[in-house]
């Protein structure tokens, strides 16, 4: 299709944008000249992203049939213009890469703007304006010579130019300053899938993840948890918009290309506030070299920021056949959804992995966190069964590769709340953020650990860690609320969440939370309301009900009480129901004989809420009594 048949739109890749209305382009709001002919080149090259152009397509497209042009040397000629406009080159190409006998294709991530989000930066070198350094001589000449600058020996301007383009970070080896930009966060953006293949998304997404993963050895820089970052999945925002929201400095955005066992990924490295653009490149390689791919990567960027990758990052991915790694990426692709259904094909995607490539470390720790996820379900029925897996799957990943942080992290996981080896719990997870301080669920379950050991300042600060890696999560920012309440901060509970509800109000767990706050503030009716609500929200979970039982015996209304635990009782008899939540209603109606029977038959299942037992105010009224010290004594739990 001709140029004027195509709606006016904006594109946007590294600092340029490309308004096919009006036919320009722009370099950090600055035009660009570009005659028409390269133009409509670059235009079709950009509508196409990741895809080979040919000669003959582009011949087409750009010289109508009555036009006599010597063809080879008129694309020639265009493409040339490109590259220039661009800073780019033919032997080191950013933007467009030529295939030798078959044509053209563009190489760095392109995004389609709406008119209202394309705002180009006024023109001028104002207060704050960034240059680019020259991808080569004939850009970088002709950038020089705009600032106007003559110097009398040749010498004299080799080494001005080299100062003020700073290649390879020149400059700053001869003069010892810096490079004018610090990173000290980062996100990795969702990578864009150009395969054509929507099956394919699953490779995209696992190639984002293990990239995030890569990175987050990096000494000193905050990486982004996937779970945030993938909330721009599908979305056009403006780069300065994104950073602010996840708070980094500096984003990597980049495509996927996978045909049969050949993938080809390009990357780029941006400045995020100013969207300037600092490192981009492209690899193709088999998919058995996958995992060096990613290591490049995060080690080419890890040059752009001087941080240093620690010295597992190099090696934390131990070998993996192709076909086993691809079945790891599926895995991980359910088990990011966090259902029970798709926790369980996730599962069968480990399982298989395993079964083609038994030391497939990965895929080890990705079933011991799927066993994990499952028995933290409310009435899993074998729970018993699902913690041990997960013990041995996670066992059995560090005996392949005893620096894999995930492994640490489900160990520890399971030492906490199944085996309640609390020593084991705190030295796993210590090992999982030393190996990856960026493991925003590894800091969570530090947290968890803190609150049962009663060092509060501890879980206040590994909560704020895993927010600040996690932002945009608001699980993230409800596990803040649960701190605050087991921290007895009441006022707190109940100031942030009624925020997190108003930003998240499908987040209903919260609504327990904010009951049990006013409950023990003493704000009894606020207490039923609120605790009512929660039960309605949740559909009549069990726990809900006990909250709510423990309220009504609080204020005194009994017979309500009563209703809810003989309600309760009933369902136990049919299905699972936590002991602990029975003892709780018991310890409102003030039986405290019942409530101790039923803490002890929480002690034998191994239910992991009775981790919490020693700093819960729900047993105050417990604390004095002989059997319950003597069950604190048989968990190891701090008496007071």
């Amino acid at each position: 299709m001709g140029a004027a048949g195509r709606r006016p739109h904006r594109l946007r890749f590294a600092t340029f944008e490309v308004d096919a209305g009006s036919r320009e382009l722009f370099k950090q709001g600055r035009k660009v000249k570009l005659q028409e002919q390269p133009f409509e080149l670059l235009l079709a090259l950009l509508e196409r992203p990741g895809e080979v152009l040919t000669r003959e397509e582009l011949e087409q497209r750009i010289w109508p049939d009555d036009t006599v042009v010597d063809f080879d040397r008129g694309i020639n000629r265009a493409i040339n213009r490109v590259r220039d406009a661009l800073g780019d080159s033919a032997e080191n190409p950013r933007f467009v890469e030529t295939l030798p006998r078959r044509g053209y294709r563009f190489i760095a991530p392109v995004q389609e703007l709406d008119l209202a989000d394309a705002e180009l930066a006024p023109s001028g070198e104002g207060e704050g304006a960034t240059r680019e350094p020259p991808a080569g001589p004939t850009s970088g000449a002709r950038a020089f010579a705009g600032k106007r600058v003559l110097l009398a020996a040749a010498g004299a301007m080799a080494l001005a130019a080299a100062l003020f383009w700073n290649p390879g970070n020149w400059r700053d080896r001869l003069t010892g300053a810096s490079p004018g930009y610090q990173v000290r966060s980062i996100a990795v953006l969702p990578f864009a899938n150009l395969s054509n293949d929507p099956a394919q998304e699953y490779f995209t997404d696992g190639i984002t993840d293990e990239l995030i993963t890569d990175l987050a050895s990096l000494d000193g820089v905050r990486v982004i948890s996937r779970t945030s970052v993938m909330s721009y999945k599908g979305k056009r925002q403006p780069l300065p918009a994104i950073a602010s929201a996840l708070g980094v400095d500096a984003v990597v955005e980049g495509s996927v290309v996978r045909a049969n066992q050949r993938v080809r990924i390009t990357a780029q490295l941006l400045l995020a506030r100013e969207d300037r653009h600092l490192w981009a490149a492209s690899f193709e390689r088999d998919l058995g070299d996958i995992l060096s791919v990613q290591r490049d990567i995060a080690a080419a960027i890890a040059r752009q920021i001087r941080a240093h990758v620690s010295s597992v990052a190099g090696s934390r991915r131990t070998a993996i056949a192709p076909a086993a790694y691809d079945d790891y990426l599926q895995g991980r692709f359910f088990w990011n959804r966090r259902s029970v259904p798709d926790t369980l094909t996730a599962i069968r995607y480990f399982e298989r992995a395993i079964g083609i490539d038994p030391n497939a470390a990965v895929a080890w720790a990705g079933l011991a966190d799927c066993c994990n996820t499952q028995a933290a379900e409310q009435g899993a029925p074998n729970r018993e069964e699902l913690f041990s897996k997960a013990t041995a799957a996670a066992v059995r990943a560090l005996e392949i590769d005893p620096d894999l942080g995930e492994a640490h992290a489900s160990l520890g996981y399971t030492y906490l709340f199944h085996t309640w080896d609390w020593a084991g719990a705190k030295r796993e997870l210590d090992r999982a953020v030393e190996l990856n301080p960026n493991d925003a669920s590894a800091h969570d379950w530090l947290s968890h650990y803190s609150i049962a050991m009663r060092q509060f300042d501890a879980s206040l600060a590994n909560s704020k860690t895993a927010l600040e890696i996690d932002p945009l999560n608001p699980l993230r920012r409800a596990h803040m609320v649960w701190h605050l309440l087991f921290s007895r901060r009441y006022d707190d509970v109940i100031s942030q969440g009624q925020r997190l509800l108003q930003d998240a109000p499908a987040l209903t767990g919260v609504l327990a939370f904010l009951g049990l706050a006013y409950e023990r503030k003493g704000m009894l009716p606020d207490a039923i309301a609120t605790l009512q609500k929660a039960v309605d929200a949740e559909h009549g979970d069990s726990s809900a009900l006990a909250d709510l039982s423990h309220a009504y015996a609080v204020a005194g209304q009994h017979d309500k009480a009563h209703a809810i635990l003989e309600q309760l009782l009933a369902r136990s008899q049919r299905e699972f129901v936590s002991p602990e939540i029975l003892a709780n209603i018991y310890c409102g109606l003030n039986d405290r004989e019942r409530a101790m029977d039923w803490l002890e038959k929480a002690y034998a299942a191994r239910t992991p809420g009775l981790v919490y037992i020693g700093v819960d105010a729900v047993y105050d009224p417990l604390r004095s009594e002989a059997r319950f010290q003597a069950l604190l004594h048989k968990l190891q739990l701090p008496a007071n």
